[in-house]
């Protein structure tokens, strides 16, 4: 099977792999873990880049799955038809998001589909075409979503992408200010904690300033939620740090809606932006896709959101995070080489100083060696990213608190 991969899919991955000592590929998951080929256990928090939200197999949302395929009957897509079920889904993310509570849904297959629908959802509402983003932002890899990607290396293999968006850097509040007073951007797209980006966050004075000039220029507000959405900031929305009154015009959420178990993203709006793109004569159904709300998929949805709500997993997971992130504090102040902790909840980045420029890769080999799977952060030199199913437990987290630490003091020897 590696051979036939190499030929036919993509044997520089495999090499990167073996470059790396990780194993070319994992045979079996199962909550918090990954099994390879020996039946070693690898702690993964990385967790499908936060998709793998509930742990890998979580026997209750895949059992459900696997119950509403096996039973039959339902057709998997509504070509000349509606797939009546999704609707409650949309009503369930529509009532805990901060979205007036007659906002409509359009559901897609991944982040990067949905950041494009809202994306035509703007530029149909406000008849413009530009946006506007921020720097080491990450929206995805599909063409519009990659332009607006605050960070060359997605575009490295390709021809010059020459658009007319905006990219700025988030705490240059003057800068995306002039730009936005021109009025002619269809929207601003970003994270309110930057995923691939290094953790930053926006904090509520910055982001208050952004919604009032957006709404005195008539821009809309988009938010990616693709790795914030449903619990991983220990909230159901990071959205909901939005000041009161100044809510988004538009949320993307994909990866953590289904658990990584099926593809599934949506993007929820106001629904006189949403009349602007399917209002149009003739265009009720044009901007769907063949898989759009498609059954498994909306059970997958459903399950997932039952599973939250009984486990209270957003409290669940500030918890979590506040301890781990006092113990990470702990090590900063032991360690001189650990510049910042950032993010929030769980979705954890640690940024080296810069007085050790190959810290993160070091501790990267420390963890592999561990068999723990941590990621770098592809937009902040030096920095290591933790984004572990939300079911982790603290003492999973204060092992590899205790691996760090370990790593850190072999660095400095």
């Amino acid at each position: 099977m590696e051979t036939l991969y190499r030929r036919h899919i993509n044997p520089y991955w495999l090499d990167t792999l073996e470059e790396l000592s990780l194993p070319s590929t994992h045979v079996r998951g199962d909550g918090l873990y990954l099994y390879d080929e020996s039946g070693e256990a690898w702690l993964d928090l990385v967790a499908g880049y936060g998709a793998v939200s509930l742990g890998h197999h979580p026997p209750e949302i895949t059992r459900r799955v696997a119950e509403a395929i096996m039973a039959g009957g339902a057709p998997g897509t509504y070509p000349w038809g509606a797939n009546l079920p999704s609707a409650e889904l949309a009503h369930r993310l529509v009532a805990k998001s901060p979205l007036p509570e007659d906002a409509r849904a359009v559901f897609a297959c991944g982040g990067a589909e949905s950041v494009e629908t809202a994306m035509k959802l703007a530029m149909a509402h406000t008849g413009r075409t530009r946006f506007l983003s921020f720097r080491d932002g990450f929206h995805g890899l599909t063409l519009e979503a990659m332009a607006l990607n605050g960070n060359a290396v997605w575009r490295r293999a390709l021809p010059d992408m020459r658009n007319a968006n905006t990219c700025v850097d988030m705490r240059d509040v003057d800068a995306w200010t002039r730009h936005l007073r021109e009025a002619d951007h269809a929207g601003v797209v970003i994270e309110l904690v930057q995923g691939i980006g290094g953790g930053a966050v926006w904090g509520a004075e910055t982001l208050a300033t952004l919604v009032e000039c957006c709404r005195e220029t008539g821009t809309l507000v988009i938010v990616d939620e693709v790795q914030t959405g449903l619990g991983r900031t220990g909230r159901y929305f990071a959205s909901e740090k939005f000041p009161v009154g100044l809510a988004p015009d538009i949320i993307v959420l994909a990866k953590g809606l289904t658990a990584g178990i099926l593809p599934l993203s949506v993007a929820l709006c106001r629904a006189e932006i949403h009349h602007s793109l399917f209002g149009a004569p003739g265009c009720a159904r044009i901007h769907g896709s063949t898989y759009a709300g498609y059954g498994a998929g909306i059970v997958a949805g459903m399950a997932v959101l039952d599973f939250l709500e009984s486990h209270e997993i957003p409290a669940v997971v500030a918890r979590t995070s506040a301890h781990v992130r006092g113990r990470l504090e702990g090590l900063r102040a032991e360690h001189r080489s650990v510049a910042s902790i950032e993010g929030e909840g769980l979705l954890i980045t640690v940024t080296f100083s810069d007085d050790c420029p190959d810290l993160s890769g070091f501790c990267l080999d420390q963890c592999i060696a561990n068999r723990v799977l941590v990621n770098l952060s592809a937009h902040r030199p030096n920095t290591i990213k933790l984004t572990p199913p939300l079911t982790i437990g603290t003492q999973e987290l204060d092992d590899v608190v205790d691996l760090f630490d370990a790593a850190l003091q072999a660095y400095a020897e």
